[in-house]
């Protein structure tokens, strides 16, 4: 288990034996960067890759980290004005040709056989076997019409397959290895977005957790705080700033 100090009982229960492997914490003073409004910060980030490539240093050496969803439209409309590709993170196949086709057969009541059958026109798309893994999951219902909302919930939180390129500013999540010589842009610092925060609101409430070996709220939090500062203090070249 690389990257997580702490686990959660459950997580625990499933890994006996299991070796843990980390990094030694640095010990040293770091800097965080406070910025009147989201465009302020992500523009610093971009003056400061800049400055890194002007000074020799290889894009593909530096990392966004923690980008939630309010970043995208910013990250965007920057690097194309700085002319510094950004590996942004790809929408969910929702919208797509085959969906949109696969949804509509399902509309109109068509069967399992015949949906499968009339996919078949699209077994080149790469997005044809997610269709098919899809149907699969849904294995006990002959009229996928009465599950199309849950089908379409599915779809909606499907991805599409996140493309690898070269030379490109890449965003990696705050648990990824991260080389001594990258340069991390930690954005977005502030209070409900990092660590993580959980509330007591699964299905399996904090008063009987204790029953069913499962961490309680306070001690997912708990853990979720030193993972998340375990991480920051491993990576060498770190920016950290909010808005």
């Amino acid at each position: 288990v690389y990257g997580y100090d702490k686990l959660d009982k459950f997580s625990l229960s499933l890994l006996n034996n299991a070796a843990f492997i980390n990094d030694d914490l640095l010990d040293k003073k770091i800097n965080i960067y406070e910025f009147n409004n989201i465009t302020n910060e992500v523009e610093f980030v971009f003056n400061k890759i800049s400055d890194l490539l002007i000074n020799g240093v290889n894009i593909n050496q530096i990392k966004l980290m923690n980008v939630t969803s309010e970043y995208i439209p910013y990250l965007k409309r920057l690097s194309k004005f700085y002319n510094i590709p950004i590996n942004i993170p790809t929408n969910s196949i929702y919208g797509t040709k085959i969906v949109n086709y696969f949804l509509e057969l399902v509309k109109n009541n068509a069967s399992k056989s015949d949906i499968v059958e009339k996919l078949e026109c699209f077994k080149e798309s790469s997005l044809y076997s997610t269709i098919i893994n899809l149907i699969n999951k849904y294995v006990d219902f002959d009229n996928l019409n009465e599950i199309y909302e849950l089908l379409l919930y599915d779809i909606k939180n499907t991805k599409l397959p996140k493309k690898n390129y070269k030379n490109i500013v890449d965003i990696i999540d705050i648990f990824d290895y991260v080389d001594e010589s990258n340069y991390v842009f930690l954005v977005g610092f502030n209070n409900g977005n990092i660590p993580v925060l959980y509330k007591d609101e699964d299905y399996i409430t904090d008063n009987i957790k204790e029953e069913v070996v499962m961490s309680d709220t306070n001690d997912l939090n708990r853990i979720s705080n030193i993972n998340t500062i375990n991480a920051i203090r491993r990576i060498n070249n770190l920016f950290i700033s909010y808005k």
